[in-house]
């Protein structure tokens, strides 16, 4: 259940270190049991506004955290739509801020290191591959698990094209061989190209090592192209 974050302060602190840009103070901040709002100013004048509730996200409800928190960035239309940033806040103390941070670094590496810690302390394999297909900034758009996630359903269900690569997909799969941890997932990106609806699907390798290093890539995989009134549906794959 989404609402206002339990410690409004703790929170404030970690957008301050790192989601507001240095020449950015807060010129307004109001909260009720819903949610919280906080206005900004810069040092041209220029004003944002940032919407801050609990995460619902399943990650959100697992044991080893203590709170998850949505901070949406409200943006104009040039932009394409508003930025989302999530901070975790770990029942061991740790934090973690994931999507497009002021330092250019997030926390996903860190995050995907918990895989590590014993059963109840470590994220499940899925909500973290959630995590990272909607948030990893190099991916550029929000993308979901082939298999379905928190925010839309599987690939199949939303678009039965995709049966013609079907064979080729599979679910979250991880290997953990003691002091590495691989992550293996495909997800779906719906995304307009011109007169018809394109589907990139996108395959994704995260290495984890214990000591919190480690490498998150994705490479395009197929794209799928939705017929409509103005063109043939299509299906490529590209590895």
């Amino acid at each position: 259940m989404s609402g206002a974050p339990s410690d409004l302060d703790r929170v404030m602190v970690v957008i301050r270190r790192s989601v507001l840009s240095e020449d950015e103070v807060v010129s307004k901040l109001r909260s009720d049991r819903s949610a919280a709002e906080l206005f900004t100013t810069n040092s041209s004048g220029r004003e944002r506004d940032y919407f801050i509730q609990r995460l619902d996200w399943p990650l959100a409800r697992e044991p080893w955290l203590h709170e998850g928190v949505l901070v949406e960035q409200t943006m104009d239309l040039s932009h394409g739509g508003n930025l989302l940033r999530v901070l975790l806040f770990a029942q061991d103390g740790s934090e973690y801020v994931l999507g497009a941070v002021e330092s250019g670094e997030t926390d996903l590496l860190r995050l995907a290191a918990r895989l590590f810690l014993p059963e109840g302390q470590a994220p499940s394999p899925r909500a973290l591959a959630e995590v990272i297909a909607y948030l990893e900034p190099s991916s550029l758009t929000p993308g979901y698990l082939v298999e379905g996630s928190f925010h839309e359903a599987s690939l199949l269900e939303r678009y039965p094209e995709a049966r013609e690569i079907e064979a080729w997909l599979h679910d979250v799969r991880l290997e953990d061989s003691g002091d590495q941890a691989r992550l293996e997932f495909f997800s779906y990106t719906p995304s307009l190209g011109g007169p018809s609806l394109e589907i990139i699907v996108r395959k994704w390798f995260v290495q984890a090592d214990a000591d919190g290093t480690g490498t998150i890539t994705h490479q395009d995989f197929a794209i799928l192209t939705i017929a409509g009134p103005f063109s043939e549906g299509s299906v490529r794959l590209l590895s």
